[in-house]
């Protein structure tokens, strides 16, 4: 039994036992709350960033379903089809210079026969040369002499023709100018020139 006032060696030991205790469990204690919190944290955080992209993939959706449904709603502008390409141009064909309706048929078969000869001419010197051209101008004179021969008819038929076309002219003129109006006028001064070009010439005075 020890002295009042001294502290059993048992209670000293069982003290400093739970003390060193305490002392040693302290810093596992404070890093297990320390991962606890750290744990917890982490845990929020991945949630949170989970909440995010589904919250960002919702809104995408929306806007581009909300696009699409505008486009769609949009009208398409009609776009009218290409008119067809305008039709070619006709060829023309403009018609050869013939003589002057005040020219009388003399001067006519003058002015025809002189072409005739110049255009003949220009083919016979085209023919004395070579090449296409010259074989070319040897062919139509040729052709031209072969027309010339085989078109040619007796005088006697010559004539025949030409006073039957004239006859039938001057029936022609007879019975317009039987009528009324500009053609009947036309046609009787045609007739008064027909019979004045048939007339024989006047001999001079003293002839």
């Amino acid at each position: 039994m020890s002295d009042e006032g001294t502290v059993n060696s048992r209670v000293v030991d069982s003290v400093a036992s739970v003390v060193t205790l305490l002392s040693g469990q302290s810093p596992s204690q404070a890093f297990g709350m320390l991962d606890a919190v750290m744990v917890e944290t982490l845990g929020m955080a991945m949630h949170n960033a989970v909440g995010r992209q589904q919250g960002g993939g919702m809104v995408s959706a929306a806007a581009v379903t909300a696009a699409c449904a505008k486009m769609l709603q949009t009208p398409f502008p009609i776009v009218p089809p290409p008119s067809p390409p305008a039709p070619p141009d006709p060829p023309v064909v403009n018609p050869l210079p013939g003589p002057p309706p005040s020219m009388p048929p003399k001067a006519m078969i003058a002015a025809a026969f002189a072409e005739g000869e110049a255009a003949i001419g220009i083919l016979q010197a085209e023919a004395k040369g070579a090449g296409a051209n010259a074989t070319q101008a040897q062919a139509d004179l040729a052709q031209l002499a072969k027309d010339a021969a085989a078109s040619t008819p007796p005088p006697a038929a010559v004539i025949a023709a030409a006073f039957a076309e004239g006859g039938a002219a001057i029936g022609v003129l007879q019975a317009e100018a039987k009528g009324t109006g500009a053609n009947a006028t036309q046609a009787q001064a045609d007739l008064a020139q027909l019979a004045k070009d048939a007339a024989p010439p006047t001999p001079p005075p003293g002839g």
